[in-house]
């Protein structure tokens, strides 16, 4: 399948899935209120903080060795499959200290299914006759999940999150079902897993770093101003990340092309790559923020008047961060490529470090608006301040400003 369709199916799907994550929200805000709401992203947020940390790693190294066209032995996919269920374990030991109701005890079962959003990225990345007809059955069972929601939601909370968990059930197993020829039994080998975790070990640190600087600042959020304020922030965040993944399914499709030239040994066809990664994630950037003045804050005031001047205050400055973190994704994917794991590793720690503080400084100063321009300033550091002062990725600096300036690039 080639680049423009592979991107154009999966750019459609992810469309999709922020229509209906979006809807989502709406209808538990509208239901439960958003002090439910707030409680619920709380522990969803713990959620990903944990299948992120007990990944090791190991997902981008699967998305890493499918892109450049090799096979996975299976006792690497049963260890993450093990490593899910140490993240629900000690999600049950949260839920525990915290006394939390019933209800939310449900959520903890999504740590099992987190390898879901692995699966998702091994279809966009592997070379597989009949995609489209993968992106319709995900359609259907999102559409499918969606309404049976809906006609449901007045029978309580609890049994909304139970929808969820079979959802996300379903989802793992079908992905699976489409990516698992990519996984071969092998022998198993200590020696193998230990070599590959060393390597893999650094890009899972890296990768939590992220995660925290997306979920910890709700917990900061929650701690100084409440629940209710932070589902105000949550829903505000959901929309933000919704509006990235738009870009995404085009920055997970590059890992091919530059994977490709990479393995070619071809640095003219890297560096091609790299220039039209940069520029479709700098234009679906710019798309994304003009539909968000046009029509996103007209919806907003619709959808949510008695939290819409709150929503829109946030949404003005948090949307500007789309333009930045396709350019750190695709940056990421030029370190681990290039076996700059442990720079990686650093530039995350770093801007964690840097939004930890400024979260903690400047959110019982300023409130809410002290945590959303602290997200953007971070994915500014990572997309562009660290490639103009880090002479291994000068270069990277100068193809983000020639992708907006040469819109025909060639690798002769």
């Amino acid at each position: 399948m080639n680049l423009f369709k592979n991107t154009m199916l999966f750019s459609f799907e992810r469309l999709f899935r922020t229509t209906l994550g979006f809807l989502i929200s709406i209808m538990l805000t509208k239901a439960y209120g958003i002090e439910v709401y707030g409680e619920y992203a709380y522990y969803f947020a713990i959620v990903n903080i944990l299948g992120v940390t007990f990944s090791l790693g190991l997902d981008d190294y699967f998305i890493k060795c499918a892109a450049e066209g090799h096979k996975l032995p299976k006792f690497l996919l049963h260890l993450r499959i093990k490593l899910s269920g140490i993240a629900f374990f000690l999600c049950c030991i949260i839920l525990y200290r915290n006394q939390a109701k019933i209800d939310f005890w449900i959520i903890a079962f999504l740590s099992l299914t987190y390898i879901w959003n692995c699966f998702y990225l091994l279809l966009i990345v592997v070379d597989k006759a009949n995609k489209h007809k993968a992106i319709i059955f995900l359609i259907s069972i999102g559409l499918f999940f969606l309404c049976l929601k809906f006609f449901l939601l007045k029978f309580g909370f609890l049994l909304f999150i139970l929808i969820t968990f079979f959802e996300t059930l379903v989802t793992t197993f079908f992905l699976y079902v489409n990516v698992n020829n990519i996984f071969v039994s092998n022998k198993y080998q200590l020696s193998a897993i230990i070599k590959i975790v060393k390597l893999s070990f650094p890009i899972g640190l890296s990768s939590l770093s992220v995660m925290l600087f997306y979920r910890l600042d709700q917990m900061i959020v929650e701690h100084f101003l409440g629940v209710k304020i932070l589902g105000i922030y949550a829903l505000s965040a959901s929309m933000i990340l919704a509006a990235g993944y738009l870009q995404s399914a085009y920055v997970t499709s590059m890992y091919s092309a530059i994977g490709y030239a990479k393995n070619n040994g071809c640095i003219s066809s890297v560096r091609v790559a790299l220039t039209k990664a940069y520029r479709g994630s700098i234009f679906i950037g710019i798309l994304v923020y003009i539909i968000y003045i046009i029509i996103g804050k007209i919806s907003i005031k619709l959808i949510f008047p008695e939290i819409s001047s709150q929503l829109i205050s946030i949404l003005n400055v948090g949307m500007l961060s789309v333009l930045f973190s396709g350019l750190a994704a695709i940056n990421s994917q030029y370190l681990f490529f290039y076996n700059y794991s442990n720079k990686r590793l650093w530039r995350t720690l770093i801007c964690l470090a840097f939004n930890i503080c400024w979260n903690l400084i400047l959110i019982p100063i300023y409130g809410i608006e002290a945590a959303v321009w602290g997200y953007v300033c971070t994915q500014i550091i990572m997309g562009l301040l660290f490639n103009i002062f880090d002479k291994t990725t000068r270069e990277l600096f100068f193809l983000q400003m020639k992708s907006l300036i040469i819109f025909r690039v060639t690798d002769k």
